[in-house]
């Protein structure tokens, strides 16, 4: 195993704060005037960088490959990178109104100079952020493996589920056709209350259930019996994949006292985590023969698809692909499987508002202040290769629904109320 390092250092943020503030007594209201009261400065860098990316050299590698060696080394890959932009500060007094001890008015004095100008540093942003979303890496990974091995036994036709099921696709192929005819003929004759009656909504939800689960497997069929009786050859190597990802975030407000106690800055605290694995199996097609194309060698897979709404189960449970990555391949070798998985935690700092606590007894004032930029943000990412990953022997929870499979829920829920 071979380790590199590099670390970058972006540009030096210098800061500086200039405070303004009035001074004199309540006894000598005329006595006020303007004076520097503290000053604050600082420096970061804005944008910073670290990685570390270990491997393993293989001796001769160039060699060995083009003798058709075939290789699956783990690798990791920490970067994190940390950009901060300063916080820019403008407040501007445009007047002063001065009492005397007994709260009467005595004189208004006009000034534009008082000021607090510059840039602070985003790291005043005191407080720590919210605890970083948990996530099951093993779960998300073994996903992914599943999924890669499924795709190695899948056919272009699983001819015994294909046969169970055709006494139900004729009769479904039949009562469609039928119903087409119908209709054209009752638009050709303009009964158009017969149409009407064909599009009431709960007409409509039996046309979508149809169309989603009798024409559109059917269609699926044909191309799949078409794929299988070409015979089209497939390269003699192929890598077939597989993929999941998961995120998660968590959030929290805080405020935090700065310059002297003078503002509170409210801030955002946001940390997030996403982690994607991305699996493959290399493997040599020595012969696919017909018992391939045609899924012969799937038994299990024709049972599981046999069951009663299995296809709903396979919506939150990968009960189907975990059937699917333990089908024996016939005429397929293996040469490798692998599975990558990229764990990124972000964590960001950023400004809602400031609010002004700077109070005095003796006048009142109106002043402009205005706060912008001052983001922090860190983040993390690891990336790991594991070489030849177990299989999972049990299914895991994968939930893949998108708004037409909710609609279908919907529409089942209702028939079974």
């Amino acid at each position: 195993m071979r380790i590199r390092e590099r670390h970058v250092d972006g540009n030096t943020v210098n800061t500086l704060v200039e405070v303004w503030v009035p001074y004199g007594s309540c006894s000598n209201p005329t006595g006020w005037q303007l004076a520097p009261q503290y000053n604050i400065t600082g420096s970061f860098v804005d944008i910073t960088s670290e990685e570390e990316f270990g491997d393993v050299l293989v001796p001769n590698f160039e060699k060995r490959r083009d003798h058709g060696e075939t290789f699956c080394n783990p690798m990791y890959r920490t970067f994190t990178q940390t950009v901060k932009t300063p916080i820019y500060q403008t407040d501007t007094n445009e007047g002063w109104v001065t009492l005397d001890c007994g709260g009467t008015l005595t004189e208004v004095l006009r000034n534009t100079s008082s000021r607090a100008i510059g840039t602070r540093s985003p790291d005043e942003l005191v407080g720590s952020y919210p605890a970083t979303p948990s996530l099951d890496e093993n779960v998300i990974r073994d996903i992914a493996v599943t999924a890669a091995w499924a795709n190695v036994s899948e056919a272009d036709v699983n001819a015994y589920a294909t046969l169970a099921e055709s006494g139900k696709t004729v009769q479904s192929f039949l009562s469609i056709t039928g119903r087409i005819i119908r209709l054209a003929l009752q638009l050709s004759r303009g009964n158009l209350r017969a149409v009407w009656k064909t599009f009431t909504p709960k007409q409509l939800e039996s046309h979508w259930m149809e169309g989603r689960y009798a024409i559109r497997p059917l269609l699926y069929d044909i191309k799949g019996v078409t794929a299988a009786i070409k015979a089209v050859d497939r390269p003699e190597r192929y890598t077939y994949r597989g993929s999941d990802s998961a995120t998660a975030t968590n959030s929290q407000v805080l405020s935090s006292m700065s310059v002297a106690g003078r503002y509170r800055v409210y801030g955002r605290f946001d940390t997030s985590r996403m982690i994607t694995a991305r699996a493959g199996v290399l493997a040599a097609l020595e012969e696919i023969s017909t018992i391939n194309r045609w899924g012969l060698d799937q038994p299990l897979e024709a049972l599981w698809e046999l069951v009663p709404a299995s296809f709903i189960w396979d919506w939150f449970l990968n009960v189907g692909k975990v059937l699917a990555s333990w089908t024996p391949n016939l005429g397929i070798r293996t040469l490798a499987s692998w599975v990558t998985v990229e764990n990124t935690v972000s964590m960001t700092k950023c400004i809602d508002h400031v609010e002004d606590l700077f109070v005095w007894q003796s006048y009142t004032s109106e002043r402009s202040l205005e706060f912008s930029g001052g983001n922090c943000s860190t983040q993390t990412s690891v990336r790991t290769r594991l070489c030849h990953p177990a299989r999972p022997l049990m299914p895991h929870m994968s939930v893949r629904l998108d708004a037409a499979k909710l609609l279908d829920l919907v529409i089942l829920a209702k028939k079974l109320v």
